[in-house]
Formats: structure tokens, C-alpha cells, sequence
């Protein structure tokens, strides 16, 4: 796509919220312009932290104006254009040591454990009456999450009984991405996303799937 993208002259971007830090990007092999990543997936950053790698040459507009940005100065170089106010300045920190320790730890080494959870994850649901698993049943071809429902059940009050008594914390909805889940068939109630990381052990999977089985009766 971005081969043909720079072949047209359109501008490419891509969103790499879930994918940053998960598994290998080569910018310029992908022929990408505009490079999006939220800071607190696997990257490992505090949340409200992210990315935004913009090729030179592209001067995306300002979104608000502020501080030393305030009013149409074009005079200023990017980023300080884009900068209306006080950066987060240890969110930034918080994020530079988490790719530190992303690094330390080695990508790979952290995706084939959390490829082992997923499976287990996967396996677990497929063994349980009533589950839907949304996307493919191959770990290799998720990032760290699975989607799924449960048959005649609203995903938030799935994901309110997970919460409230067995302590487990899902995320339940739309997700950020209504188009998605309208290809998916489940839109507007969404489905039930549960996401282990690195730091989540097979135990902490058995206590989930067993969580579920409960719910799902």
C-alpha cells in the first residue's frame, strides 16, 4: 500500500497503536509518511504518552496554538509549531525508559512469552460453551489480545462482573474502532478485549478463563 501511496503522491499513515514495540517496523521499507504509536502498550510507557513520526518535508497544521506557537508564526521550525504548551516532560521520561527496557529485554524474547499466553488464552476460550472469538485463532497473528462475546450477553456487563468479582480488568466496547467492530459483525455493543502482557503469568490466565466459565453459566 504505501509503494503505491508514494507512486500517487498521497500522503500514508499508519496507526502502529497496538503494533509499536510488539513486533518489527521498517519505516522506510513500508514507504510511510506518517507514523502513529500510543506510548502505553508495548512500549511499556505511562499513559497519555505517544508518537507521531512525520517524514520531513510534510507540515501538519497545528491542532491548537499556544505559548511560544500562539497566532500564525510560521517563522517557527516543527515541532516547536506544534508545542502550545508545557511538554508532559516525565510522561516523555517515563516512555524513554520503558523502549529502554523494551530494548534490554529484546522484542522477540517478549513476543514469543506473550504469543504463549495468547495461546493459552485461545485455547481455553475455544473450550467454553456459548464464547465467540473474534479475529484469528492463530497467536502468530495477533499482537497481545483477544477479542471475544458471549452469547446472549452484553460485553460491559461481562466485563463488569470480571471486574467487580474475580478483580479481573478487560476493556469492553468499541475500542476505539467502530469500523472494526462493524466488519467484525459487532457493532455498536462491541465484544470483550482482555490484553496480558509481558508481566502476567500462565497462572493469571487460568484465574481469567475460570472467570469466564463462571460468567459464561
Amino acid at each position: 500500500i504505501g509503494s503505491v501511496c508514494r507512486k500517487k503522491g498521497i500522503i500514508f499513515m499508519i496507526d502502529a497503536a497496538q503494533t509499536a514495540g510488539a513486533m518489527p517496523i521498517d519505516i522506510e521499507a513500508l514507504n510511510v509518511d506518517i507514523f502513529a504509536a500510543t506510548g502505553h502498550k508495548s512500549l511499556f510507557g505511562p499513559q497519555g504518552t505517544g508518537l507521531l513520526y512525520v517524514k520531513q518535508g510534510i507540515e501538519p497544521l497545528p491542532l491548537i496554538d499556544g505559548g511560544t506557537a500562539e497566532g500564525d508564526d510560521m517563522l517557527l521550525e516543527i515541532p516547536d509549531r506544534l508545542e502550545s504548551g508545557t511538554m508532559n516532560t516525565p510522561g516523555i521520561g517515563g516512555l524513554g525508559a520503558g523502549i529502554e527496557f523494551l530494548l534490554k529485554e529484546d522484542m522477540e524474547k517478549i513476543r514469543q512469552y506473550e504469543e504463549g499466553l495468547i495461546r493459552q488464552i485461545l485455547d481455553g476460550l475455544k473450550g467454553i460453551n456459548g464464547i465467540k472469538i473474534i479475529g484469528p485463532l492463530d497467536e502468530k497473528k495477533r499482537t497481545c489480545l483477544v477479542s471475544f462475546n458471549i452469547e446472549d450477553k452484553d460485553p460491559s456487563d461481562i466485563g463488569y462482573r470480571l471486574d467487580n468479582e474475580f478483580g479481573i480488568m478487560v476493556r469492553c466496547g468499541l475500542h476505539c474502532a467502530p469500523s472494526a467492530h462493524k466488519t467484525a459483525g459487532t457493532y455498536p455493543s462491541g465484544a470483550v478485549r482482555v490484553s496480558p502482557g509481558y508481566f502476567n503469568t500462565a497462572k493469571d490466565i487460568e484465574e481469567f478463563l475460570r472467570a469466564v466459565r463462571e460468567v459464561a453459566k
